[in-house]
């Protein structure tokens, strides 16, 4: 699921780079994509640490939402500083 997010992420990020006038922010983007889908490998495991798993609640650091949201803080910065 992360993996498909990054790649969507860096997807439209490239595509981008070329339709819109914030270059450099869209280049930006795209090489921390490039760098998340190469340099973090995703983890797999037994069907049993994945049920196990599961039962639990999933902690806020753990969850993809901060980043998220610190993401979207910074390019909404970047934005309004920027110009």
């Amino acid at each position: 699921m992360l993996r498909t997010l990054v790649i969507l992420v860096w997807l439209s990020s490239f595509i981008s780079i070329f339709a819109t006038p914030y270059k450099g922010l869209f280049v930006v983007v795209t090489a921390v994509a490039t760098v998340a889908l190469f340099f973090f490998p995703i983890k797999y495991a037994n069907r049993e640490t994945v049920c196990e798993t599961a039962q639990k609640d999933l902690s806020f650091l753990g969850s993809p939402l901060p980043y998220l949201i610190v993401a979207f803080l910074a390019i909404i910065g970047f934005l309004l500083c920027g110009h």
